[in-house]
């Protein structure tokens, strides 16, 4: 979102799109708010997809090191699980 100090700079494109979508827009933004429906559709979808894509990245790191977290938990469970020595 731009601030009230910001001015946005807006370029003209020329889309196709069928003619049961501009229906749809239309009816949900209104003729005269086109490009302002697209602008928040097309933000938004790239938000989601751009956190998709972090957690595919995060799962991907997560299973490609799994043997290596596998093999330092148990080298460490056995230090985590020595009883400590009772006060004296």
């Amino acid at each position: 979102m731009l601030s009230a100090l910001e001015v946005a700079v807006v370029r003209r494109l020329n889309i196709s799109l069928p003619e049961s979508t501009v229906h749809l827009i239309d009816r949900v933004a209104g003729r005269g708010r086109r490009s302002a429906l697209i602008d928040r559709a097309v933000l938004q979808f790239i938000q989601q997809e751009s956190r998709a894509n972090i957690r595919a990245q995060l799962a991907a790191g997560a299973r490609d090191r799994a043997a290596r977290d596998l093999q330092l938990a148990g080298e460490w469970f056995p230090v985590e699980t020595v009883p400590e020595d009772p006060p004296t």
